[in-house]
Order: C-alpha cells, then sequence, then structure tokens
C-alpha cells in the first residue's frame, strides 16, 4: 500500500513494542523516508500522548478509510474524504456521541460553538437552561430532510430520537 504525509493509519498487528494493535496505535504520517518508512505522530495510543512521534515499518499498518470517526475520553474526531480533520470535546455535560458528531459536521461547515450559541440565543432559546434542539440547529446551518432525529431538553426532561444522516 502506498501512504502518503497525512494519511491517518493504524496497526495491524503487534509487531511493534508501542505502535501497535493491542494498543489500538492511531497515527498521522508526517514525513516518509527514502526507505519506505515513515514518521508517524500518534494521535491515539494506550499509554502514549498524543502528538508523540514514532518512526514505523509500514507492513504493520493500514490506512484509515475517509469518513472515520473515532472516539475517545469525552473527545470526537471526524476526518473527512479530503483527510481534514474535525474535533469536538464534551466539557462538564454528559458525553454524548451523537452531538458530538453533530458538532464535528458542523465545524466542518465553519461553524464553531460560540457562533451555535449565538444562534440558538438569537431564536429565543435560553441556552443557560440547556434548552435546545439539535434538528432545528441543524436546519437552521443548511442541514434539512437529512436529519430525523432531535434531542430536545427543556430543564430537566430529556426527549431523544435516533437521526440518520443520509
Amino acid at each position: 500500500m502506498k501512504f502518503k504525509v497525512g494519511d491517518i493509519v493504524k496497526a495491524i498487528d503487534d509487531y511493534h513494542l508501542i505502535t501497535n494493535l493491542e494498543n489500538k496505535f492511531v497515527g498521522r504520517i508526517v514525513s516518509i523516508e527514502s526507505d519506505s518508512s515513515f514518521k508517524a505522530e500518534v494521535i491515539r495510543c494506550k499509554g502514549e500522548k498524543a502528538g508523540k512521534i514514532y518512526y514505523i515499518d509500514p507492513k504493520h499498518f493500514k490506512k484509515m478509510a475517509s469518513n472515520k470517526l473515532l472516539v475517545n475520553d469525552n473527545v470526537t474526531v471526524y476526518w473527512d474524504d479530503n483527510g481534514d480533520k474535525f474535533v469536538s470535546k464534551c466539557h462538564g455535560e454528559k458525553f454524548d456521541i451523537e452531538k458530538g458528531l453533530m458538532m464535528c459536521l458542523l465545524k466542518k461547515q465553519g461553524y464553531r460553538y460560540k457562533n451555535i450559541r449565538k444562534i440558538l440565543e438569537d431564536n429565543g432559546f435560553n441556552v443557560e437552561n440547556g434548552e435546545e434542539s439539535v434538528v432545528e440547529l441543524a436546519r437552521t446551518f443548511g442541514y434539512h430532510d437529512d436529519f430525523s432525529y432531535s434531542y430536545t431538553k427543556i430543564g430537566n426532561q430529556v426527549k431523544k430520537r435516533r437521526f440518520v444522516l443520509c
């Protein structure tokens, strides 16, 4: 398999001591050497910090598919077809993978959390009390018939239905 700088790779066996399948290694290629080995930056690896660089033999790794979703410790990471990465972090609330993915997709469209809060407030939602509707928010950003899911929280009552992104 031909790798290129920027590819997201994961271990397929336990050949390497640290960057292996058992440690669930996922990394981004930062450079390719003349012998086809490469340097990869850790994205996820049990017991290792993100950002650490390792020299790797490509025979023991495979390229991850595009449109890949990775969830780790209240963080949702989404890579699109172009290999662009979008990250959503959960702060001070219960982690919700669907909300994490929605935030990543909105970030892909150029919106950030502060934009979302402003739109909610401008449309009469009381953000401080947790009153929001993901479907209405998604429609505001240009997604229309792609969603058949809604998450509504008013006070302590939560109504949740499954969404489908077509």
